[in-house]
């Protein structure tokens, strides 16, 4: 009889917190005052006087701690604090903190999950993963595959920092990352990073949203690696800058040994509204793009596609690679489906370019092609590598188009660059393929 209360309570427990019915039907042990330890029992049913706590036959890996009060005591470890708390833990070696009347479950071996702050929440399935929700509120973070961490919320340890709300980080896969809101901070304060969401599906996929900045919200990073072997896809969102707001970044690798990497309104100040896009599935392959690097720079777009086996694809807009200024509206697009190429887009690299269009397409075999809007120029901004040469950037270059296209194998070289490489240049319109080469002006 003692047994089966002890069954009932916490499986009644475990489903109204929703875990689910599997879970519920689990045979929970319970302690008593102080909790049971002893595994060698096999009769001992009788429940407690008090009738907060019962006695079961011996001891499970299960703890269940709700309210500050440990409810069940098995062989892993599990802690609340405050009215609401509840914390969950089973596996070897695995510890839930719940505190502030939020919930932490680890139900793998070798996890740790913490939630701090009203309503957050944190789940770990696989094992030797970390799940955190800390501060702010509403707040999720979910790991579901082994060597994994999935981080929502803020626990910055400078002063000012916090913030972070409604924040989603999900982990799928195994050995990714995610995380959602302001996290580990060294910059900023005023950390306001709300209703951000991060998510990494794959092998050493790793995707941010809103991270080491000030009032960053509705940040979106998406990182997917499905492929064998594959690395690197990392996906940012409005990180490390201030008043980065809209921002979404996604980053897609289904290729062996390939790279991909978006960047959206990142290291800077007040950019809005950009997306940056890297879709990798050859090979070998490599996929850039950035949007709005630098400060004051809104609804910039970048789009990288790489289809072929050992190719670099890089698309930037707005400041691209380096810090630029005021730079809006620009859009770079660079598709590759031919093996062994490069190809590259560049709209806006400077400050004050506004309006400026780059598309570069390469569908030959062992081609170069490039396009350039509005992006080089004077001397009088910082430098940027292109096609491994150094250029300048310009200024005040607005309303250029550059498009190159390459449809042949073999090509060499494909360029087309429309109010690049110099300063005050705008309406201009250059377009080559085949390996031809336009440059305007």
């Amino acid at each position: 009889m003692g047994n089966a209360k002890c069954i009932g309570r916490v499986g009644a427990l475990a489903v109204a917190l929703g875990i689910g019915v599997g879970l519920a039907a689990m045979p929970w042990a319970a302690s008593a005052k102080p909790p049971v330890t002893d595994t060698t029992s096999s009769t001992d049913t009788t429940s407690s006087s008090s009738g907060d706590v019962c006695n079961c036959q011996k001891v499970r890996p299960v703890t269940v701690s709700t309210n500050g009060v440990v409810r069940v005591q098995g062989a892993s470890t599990a802690t609340s604090s405050g009215t609401g708390s509840v914390a969950i833990a089973k596996g070897a070696q695995s510890t839930a903190t719940a505190l502030n009347g939020s919930k932490a479950m680890a139900f793998g071996s070798g996890d740790t999950v913490a939630a701090t702050g009203p309503n957050s929440r944190a789940l770990v399935i696989g094992n030797d993963s970390t799940a955190l929700a800390y501060g702010g509120s509403n707040n999720r973070a979910t790991v579901l595959g082994d060597n994994s961490t999935a981080v929502a919320g803020s626990f910055g340890t400078e002063a000012g920092s916090g913030g972070g709300s409604n924040n989603t980080a999900t982990v799928k896969g195994d050995n990714s990352t995610a995380n959602a809101g302001s996290t580990l901070t060294t910059i900023g304060t005023d950390l306001n990073n709300s209703n951000n969401t991060a998510t990494a599906t794959g092998d050493s996929a790793f995707a941010q949203a809103g991270t080491l900045g000030s009032n960053n919200s509705n940040n979106t990073a998406t990182a997917t690696n499905t492929g064998d072997d594959s690395h690197f896809t990392i996906a940012e969102a409005g990180v490390g800058g201030d008043n980065n707001t809209n921002n979404t970044a996604g980053a897609y690798n289904s290729g062996t040994g390939g790279f991909a990497q978006a960047d959206a309104g990142a290291v800077g100040d007040n950019n809005t509204n950009n997306t940056a896009t890297a879709y990798n599935s050859g090979a070998g392959g490599d996929s850039v793009a950035a949007a709005g690097d630098g400060g004051n720079s809104s609804g910039n777009s970048a789009l990288a596609i790489n289809t072929g086996a050992g190719s670099f694809v890089d698309a930037s807009a707005g400041s691209g690679v380096v810090t630029g200024t005021d730079n809006t509206n620009n859009t770079a697009t660079a598709t590759n489906s031919g093996d062994n190429s490069t190809t590259e887009a560049v709209a806006g690299a400077g400050s004050y370019n506004s309006g400026n269009s780059a598309l570069a397409t390469n569908s030959g075999d062992s081609a170069i092609t490039g396009a350039f809007a509005g992006a080089y120029g004077d001397g009088t901004s910082p430098d940027v590598l292109v096609n491994g040469g150094v250029v300048t950037n310009g200024d005040n270059n607005s309303d250029n188009t550059a498009t190159a296209t390459n449809t042949f194998s073999h090509v060499g070289s494909t360029e087309a660059a429309a109010g690049s490489f110099g300063s005050n240049q705008s309406d201009y319109n250059a377009t080559a393929a085949g390996g031809q080469t336009d440059i305007h002006p």
